[in-house]
């Protein structure tokens, strides 16, 4: 009984060391992530040397945001019940702010973030309204 009880412990504490390591490895890997991304960018730029390539790039971050953080967007900046949510890697989040400003399905901050984006572009949202199919998944 003893013998089984110490297999159990070490089989326990093997899982808690895996799980430990598989979540600080997930973290030690964010964070290289997170501060190669900038430099990389640069250096990219520089050597593509493509006319529109830092908005372009800027447009795929605002995709990869609409998708990662579409919880606490849709939390935040759209009402309960909007048929436009954020979530679709397709599209941007102005796209999806645009989308439900012409539906009047912002909540407050969302109706704020829509106005500072339309201060520093004439009606950003609206211009950045894209259109697909419904067939997407979030």
């Amino acid at each position: 009984m003893a013998l089984m009880m110490l297999n159990w412990t070490k089989y326990l504490l093997m899982l808690i060391n895996y799980q430990f390591k598989q979540k600080t490895m997930g973290v030690i890997l964010f964070i290289i992530a997170y501060i190669l991304f900038l430099p990389l960018t640069i250096f990219n730029a520089l050597n593509v040397r493509k006319k529109g390539y830092l908005k372009d790039t800027a447009i795929n971050i605002d995709r990869f945001g609409n998708r990662e953080f579409r919880f606490s967007l849709n939390k935040y900046l759209i009402i309960e019940g909007s048929s436009n949510k954020f979530g679709d890697i397709r599209e941007t989040i102005s796209s999806v702010l645009g989308k439900n400003q012409q539906k009047k399905q912002l909540t407050k901050l969302g109706n704020i973030i829509c106005c500072i984006l339309d201060f520093l572009d004439k009606e950003h949202c609206k211009k950045s309204i894209e259109y697909y199919s419904n067939d997407w998944n979030n």
